[in-house]
């Protein structure tokens, strides 16, 4: 794949990341945020990635944020589209980019008067951490904003 070219470790290999950082809200204090982040992938270049991420310090008890995403990176392409069930939003579709230093998401809901969306990012620091930045918007709002650093659990 062009992006294990590009010595990417996450997301191009299957792997176990653990997520620590923060959530920024409009209007509230930054909040911790942990999490994990397993992928796997397929012989016929198919990849599922799930992610659960939960925070600590809410005063009000939430469920955990799980995302599902199922999608397809061709072998030798840098492109990539996907599907996402989002424990709060349902069905989500998007695409992606691998780069060479970054990995790239860009998703939507689908039929969402609200136009409900976002952009997840990646930035390689070395081949066991990432630095993860997911963007949440509604039109042109910006709802949220989740940083942390991923780090590999499984070399």
């Amino acid at each position: 794949m062009v992006a294990q070219a590009a010595g990417h470790t996450f997301f191009v290999d299957a792997g176990d990341w653990a997520a620590e950082g923060s959530l920024f809200l409009p209007n509230q204090s930054q909040q911790k945020v942990s999490g994990r982040i397993l992928v796997s992938w397929t012989s016929d270049d198919w990849f599922t990635m799930a992610a659960k991420f939960i925070f600590p310090d809410q005063l009000e008890p939430q469920s955990p944020l799980t995302l599902q995403y199922r999608g397809k990176l061709a072998y030798g392409q840098s492109h990539y589209t996907l599907v996402l069930q989002h424990s709060q939003w349902g069905r989500v579709e998007g695409v992606g980019w691998v780069g060479e230093k970054a990995i790239t998401k860009r998703f939507w809901v689908l039929g969402d008067p609200a136009k409900r969306g976002g952009t997840e990012t990646y930035w390689q620091i070395n081949s066991n951490q990432y630095v993860m930045t997911i963007v949440y918007t509604a039109g042109s709002k910006n709802l949220s904003l989740m940083e942390a650093t991923l780090t590999r659990r499984t070399p």
